[in-house]
């Protein structure tokens, strides 16, 4: 048996989280805080994701 639906969005949704907190670091000025709010990234992805793929794998 594969994975779930519900792995596959974690998955990818970790994945985008980081790719947004890499750009966030890569935006911000030397020696500026940067304020990013992981779950809530996470869980906008993975909602989004989720659906999306519940879709393709029925």
């Amino acid at each position: 048996m594969g994975i779930s639906n519900e792995q596959r969005a974690h998955d990818i949704a970790i994945e985008y989280g980081k790719m947004l907190y890499d750009a966030a670091l890569r935006d911000a000025h030397s020696g500026e805080k940067v304020s990013f709010d992981f779950y809530s990234e996470y869980k906008h992805a993975y909602e989004m994701v989720i659906e999306l793929i519940e879709k393709d794998f029925k």
